[in-house]
């Protein structure tokens, strides 16, 4: 009687371990040569591509380092905010024509050269007659990463002020 339970048991195993074998089977992903490509993949490209090695992207231009010769603009405005970061002069981020491009380009010089003067060279893109909230938020980024809150006396009293010091001091 015992020998009918042990062989009940094992044939019970070999059928669950069966069932389970099937459901792996069903689930598991099918393999790589099973995929069948979309129409338009030409599988002796796919075999064995390599792809080429990345092209750097460079800022200066093939007309010989003018970015006015770039018709792109946005390649050209990247070409004037490395411009400006290379040499550490203001004048080519004024000539970037995104004005939130122009902005972030004189902040960026700004904090990166520890001058705020380059503050000044901000544009508002609401009032083209005040950009002082623009030059504001720069002067307090330079305060910011400096963590000088002696920076901020550059900013009248107001809500700005206020906002630089605040900056300067959690930096």
């Amino acid at each position: 009687m015992e020998a009918k339970k042990t062989a009940g048991i094992i044939i019970a195993l070999a059928i669950i371990a069966g069932i389970i074998w099937l459901v792996i089977q069903a689930t598991a992903p099918a393999p790589v040569d099973d995929i069948n490509l979309p129409d338009y993949a030409d599988p002796k490209v796919i075999e064995g591509a390599k792809l080429p090695d990345p092209v750097p992207l460079s800022a200066q231009p093939a007309t010989g380092g003018d970015c006015s010769q770039i018709s792109e603009p946005i390649r050209r405005d990247y070409c004037y905010f490395v411009e400006a970061d290379n040499t550490g002069t203001v004048g080519p981020c004024t000539k970037i024509t995104g004005i939130a491009e122009r902005n972030s380009c004189v902040k960026v010089l700004a904090v990166d050269r520890e001058n705020t003067s380059f503050c000044n060279y901000s544009v508002s893109a609401f009032n083209p007659n005040d950009n002082s909230n623009v030059k504001y938020a720069c002067i307090s980024a330079v305060a910011e990463d400096q963590a000088d809150e002696t920076i901020c006396n550059e900013i009248p009293s107001g809500e700005w002020k206020g906002k630089c010091l605040e900056l300067a001091a959690n930096a």
